[in-house]
């Protein structure tokens, strides 16, 4: 039994017939399982390079059948976590709108989208459907290993619910309870989101700057907005939301201090979250008697949560679905089509390396040669101590290694590296390599079998790989993790086991013996404008672009030749626009405007000098600068390649609006 499982929006990356708003059908991708066992799983955004990306996952489907072998006319089903009537809805309005559209069932359109991309005519009757909060609490539940379980998939909405509670026995999922969107949590965290002066899909960043508050300042503005009721109920007043916000405090700016009413306002958030999902799973737990508990969906990524519903003792065992944002939608639809045809159980989900291969060392170095004019490298046959030696020796470190994660952490595949021991290495990453808010933290990744022995983890609880919990960090150790303990002694850890990912458990292990501490500092190998590096291109771009020491890719070390003239050798490099960016150019009031834009975000654009944008106009990733410079007779000459030119250059590349690549040596 061959499954595919699909989410996402309904455009290719170069349209926006749709006008998904970005917040809608985001972080897409797809899942690939096979029997029962998960192949490959990939998120789009890592292929097509926009963060949270609601494009239609093509890519990432045909990435999938390429990691496994498989063709599209191999598969036995193609799942999508949506309800047929609703996209039927959908596309009948898009005909009425749009008449140029066309007329289609969900069935045709998508057998359409798929023969667009792979030139295979899908029989329609392999498409299968589910309901969105379903996807999700199957996600979690059928690679938990539990045969039993409560499971509770939370989120901000989608087919218009926020939430949905199931009980799960013998593998099957019986729907006990589901939340109007009237009352989502999951909204209410990003309205306050907004409030605080950050952006969609920044909630985590509150969660964090949560630690920082004092709940109690401000809870009782929060508790006037909803009211917990008898069997799980809870009801929500949002239409008073904006107006008690004003009350606390201003709507913050995004280019404005942030105070202590700000974490204050965090921490009440946070409290009232908490409070609502305890209500909700306390009941739930009292009428099944389950002993364990799965999450999923977006709210379940909120780790400080899911610390203190373990720590309350109602369940023995708690399961987080990696990927519990929407990505993982098209895991948990796969499994829901599989199990609708095929009695072979799922296998339990050990690890999330999932998706595209970095390559073998020879392929590796092919791609490094063809950067050498910026970068040097040896290779080693014993890395993981020559990395362990470079961390210890305070260097911050870019790691590639193997297949990708899926879902949005990096755990040690695609990961920037630092010693732990540091405040300052905190500090450094933050602001000169991540671009990011100094006070957000990171994460520990810890020797599984040191874990206990550091914080404060239930006994009977062994394995954490997922970072979807925080941890007390026991007295003796704060002072000693200082870059991955945060301000309210906590830690997001990942537990690193050598028979899952014996690679970076030996690179722990020969930091351990260096330094006498079994943990690394890990978090994303990305900048603020990109996601998670994916290919070996992508990490020198990324290292490139920062200031990262190291990268070690494969059995490979690179170094920067000489970062200070990276400006200078601009020029050299072949560009092109990234996907999903356009050229527009604009006349007003004799006022010329040379701008980009995208097919993805209506609210961003991007200005840019003449000069760049007659460039990029014929930009194509087969001419260099200097070339393209050279044909553009009008722009010759030495005064046209000045230092706003190359910093122009420089800032595009580093926000990932265009794309360099060297020429072939």
């Amino acid at each position: 039994m061959l499954v595919l499982g699909l989410t996402g929006g309904l455009d290719l990356i170069s349209e926006n017939i749709f006008k998904i708003p970005f917040g809608s059908q985001h972080d897409a991708s797809a899942t690939l399982i096979e029997n029962g066992k998960i192949i490959a799983a990939v998120e789009e955004e890592r292929l097509n390079r926009n963060k949270h990306t609601n494009k239609a996952p093509m890519k990432a489907a045909e990435e999938c059948l390429s990691i496994s072998n498989y063709l599209l006319s191999d598969l036995d089903w193609i799942a999508i976590p949506l309800l047929e009537k609703s996209l039927d809805h959908s596309l009948a309005h898009m005909a009425i709108e749009q008449p140029d559209f066309g007329c289609y069932t969900s069935r045709t359109f998508l057998q359409k989208l798929l023969m667009r991309k792979f030139n295979i005519a899908v029989n329609p009757d392999k498409f299968y459907f589910v309901n969105h909060h379903e996807a999700h609490a199957a996600s979690a539940y059928y690679p938990s290993s539990f045969e039993h379980a409560l499971v509770l998939a939370i989120d901000g909405e989608g087919q218009g619910y926020c939430g949905a509670v199931y009980s799960a026995t013998h593998q099957e999922m019986k729907q006990l309870r589901t939340y109007s969107r009237q009352r989502s949590l999951g909204n209410f965290y990003t309205d306050v989101t907004f409030h605080l002066g950050f952006k969609e899909f920044d909630e985590y960043k509150v969660m964090g700057l949560a630690s920082y508050g004092d709940s109690s300042r401000y809870r009782s503005k929060f508790k006037e907005l909803y009211s917990l009721q008898s069997e799980g109920n809870y009801d929500f007043d949002f239409s008073e939301l904006e107006e008690r916000l004003y009350q606390i405090i201003p709507r913050r700016l995004k280019a404005d201090e942030l105070t202590q009413q700000h974490c204050d306002l965090a921490a009440a958030l946070q409290a009232t979250l908490e409070e609502i999902v305890l209500h909700v799973l306390t009941y739930f737990q009292g009428e099944t008697n389950h002993k364990n508990l799965c999450l999923a969906g977006g709210v379940a990524l909120n780790c400080t949560m899911n610390k203190l519903i373990l720590s309350k003792g109602i369940f023995e065992n708690v399961f987080v679905q990696p990927a519990s944002h929407d990505g993982g939608l098209s895991m948990g639809a796969a499994f829901l089509a599989h199990t609708h045809s095929s009695a072979t159980r799922i296998e339990p989900l050990s690890h999330v390396y999932l998706g595209t291969h970095i390559g073998d060392d020879q392929s590796i170095v092919k791609q490094i040669e063809k950067w050498s004019d910026f970068c040097e490298y040896e290779q080693f046959v014993n890395i993981e101590e020559v990395t362990a030696q470079c961390l210890a020796q305070g260097s911050i470190v870019g790691w590639c290694q193997g297949r990708a994660e899926f879902g949005p952490r990096a755990l040690g595949n695609r990961s920037i590296l630092a010693d732990p021991r540091y405040g300052s290495n905190k500090d450094r990453i933050n602001s000169i390599v991540k671009m990011r808010e100094l006070f957000r933290p990171f994460a520990p990744a810890v020797l599984e079998k040191y874990a206990h022995e550091i914080y404060q983890i239930p006994a009977h609880l062994k394995n954490f790989p997922f970072m979807t919990f925080t941890f007390d960090v026991k007295d003796e150790y704060v002072s000693k993790l200082e870059a991955v303990t945060h301000v309210d002694d906590t830690a997001r850890i990942q537990t690193v086991s050598k028979e899952i990912n014996p690679r970076f458990w030996n690179l722990i292990n020969s930091f351990h013996k260096l330094t006498g501490i079994p943990i690394v500092l890990n978090t994303s190998f990305n900048n603020n404008c990109e996601p998670i590096v994916n290919s070996v291109d992508e990490a020198i771009t990324c290292f490139l672009t920062s200031d990262l020491d190291v990268l070690v890719i494969g059995n490979t070390l690179i170094r920067k030749i000489n970062p200070s003239i990276i400006h200078n050798k601009l020029l050299q490099l072949m560009p092109k626009l990234s996907e999903g960016w356009l050229l527009c150019g604009t006349s007003l009031l004799d006022n010329e405007q040379y701008l980009l834009r995208n097919t993805f975000n209506d609210n961003v654009s991007i200005t840019l000098s003449r000069g760049i944008f007659e460039l990029l106009l014929h930009a194509n990733s087969f001419a260099t600068f200097t070339e393209l410079i050279s044909r553009l007779v009008k722009y010759k000459g030495t005064d046209f390649i000045n230092e706003p030119f190359l910093n122009e250059i420089y800032s595009l590349w580093s926000r990932r609006v265009i794309t360099l690549r060297p020429t072939s040596n």
